[in-house]
């Protein structure tokens, strides 16, 4: 009797598991153009992206990207400091606190720039590097560096506005 139990049970978890499996095909299918568009226009296409670190003594995640607005980048080609009157948006990309990472933020950005915001997207450690006290730690540093520097770059620090998504 427990040969047929076991043997019966076998096929549906073999079923299950395809029915799984085509499913995350049919995900990932889906999903890869856009992302491949994002981390393209991210990687080579996307201009005056200042990539600057937030955290000093800080690792390969305590990093920030600064999408400079048109104005801004107007005022610093001449060799200026531009006026810090852009509204700042600073966004904290999610991923299940696994793996997010800033780039996820990279077409938002590239439209919110166009309308005259200083985006920061904000990269961060995840899960199983740090607990989510040390992923609080990490935000916390980077919206205080944003709160501190972004006049330098044009971004009014009386105007910061926090975005997240995901985790």
């Amino acid at each position: 009797q427990r040969l047929v139990t076991v043997s019966w049970r076998l096929p549906l978890q073999v079923l299950r598991l395809s029915a799984f499996l085509g499913r995350l095909l049919i995900y990932v299918v889906f999903l890869l153009g856009p992302l491949l568009s994002i981390f393209l226009y991210w990687g080579c296409t996307g201009r005056n992206i200042l990539s600057i670190r937030f955290k000093t003594g800080g690792g390969l995640r305590h990093t920030c990207d600064l999408y400079l607005t048109p104005a801004s980048v107007d005022t610093r080609a001449r060799g200026k400091l531009p006026q810090p009157s852009a509204p700042v948006l600073v966004l904290i990309a999610g991923g299940a606190w696994a793996i997010g990472h800033k780039a996820y933020s990279a077409l938002l950005s590239r439209a919110l720039r166009k309308a005259g915001f200083l985006c920061v997207a904000v990269d961060y450690r995840h899960w199983p590097q740090v607990g989510i006290d040390g992923m609080l730690d990490d935000n916390e540093a980077a919206i205080d560096w944003v709160l501190r520097n972004c006049a330098h770059y044009g971004g009014d620090p009386r105007r910061v506005v926090v975005v997240g998504h995901s985790s």
